[in-house]
């Protein structure tokens, strides 16, 4: 199986209606889409969200050690001096994070081969807007990578997903939406976005999907 965590329905809806997903209509808890070997969850914005939602979907459903879990969506990339219009849209494989909370790091075991640019992720309880002290605080994690990128759900994924799963099947894709002024992304914006990068998305979600029947 093949899971899948999404924060807003508006980045899912791409994706489900790409893979033919359909609705789960007894599952009132949360909205969540699914075929036969694939399962994605709408988790809702936040850690604490992304939390909850992760753990109901990796219980509810018996994930076993082998299953696969992908999480993406859109983030900021936390510089603007080094923003242009050229990185908007970008897609990375996430390999490092960090979550701003608990100050603990992360990092994916991406042994499995992908087309997709990496970069690092930080992980904070609220909508970030290019704060001069985060940007301060947390600019060592910066100097290490030209790309680090900023969202509320990455870390809180992938941390319960690390105590279902192999550490090297889990994902964590990110699409860059803006550099801290996130007045400006409304629904449309983001479901435009990951409709662009339907493809990298797809692509990733088959590669994966073949490597598992090779592995059984």
């Amino acid at each position: 199986m093949i899971f899948i965590a999404v924060a807003m329905l508006c980045e899912a809806k791409p994706i489900i209606v790409g893979l033919g997903l359909k609705r789960i209509t007894k599952e009132t808890r949360f909205q969540i889409f699914a075929t036969k070997e694939i399962c994605l969850i709408v988790t809702g914005t936040g850690m604490g969200n992304a939390f909850i939602a992760t753990t109901y979907l990796l219980t509810h459903f018996e994930a076993k050690k082998s299953d696969f879990l992908i999480n993406y969506g859109i983030s900021a990339v936390m510089y603007r001096e080094t923003f242009n219009k050229n990185d908007y849209g970008r897609i990375f494989l996430i390999n490092k994070i960090q979550n701003s909370c608990t100050k603990r790091y992360f990092y994916p075991d991406l042994l499995f081969v992908t087309l997709l640019e990496q970069a690092q992720l930080i992980t904070f309880p609220d909508v970030y807007r290019g704060n001069s002290k985060i940007l301060t605080t947390h600019q060592s994690m910066a100097d290490e990578s030209e790309y680090v990128l900023v969202d509320m759900e990455g870390a809180a994924v992938y941390e319960v997903a690390n105590l279902f799963l192999y550490a090297h099947h889990i994902f964590i894709v990110k699409i860059i939406s803006d550099n801290g002024n996130s007045e400006m992304i409304n629904s449309q914006t983001v479901g435009n976005l990951v409709n662009e990068k339907h493809p990298d998305i797809s692509r990733l979600i088959d590669s994966i999907s073949k490597f598992s029947k090779n592995e059984n």
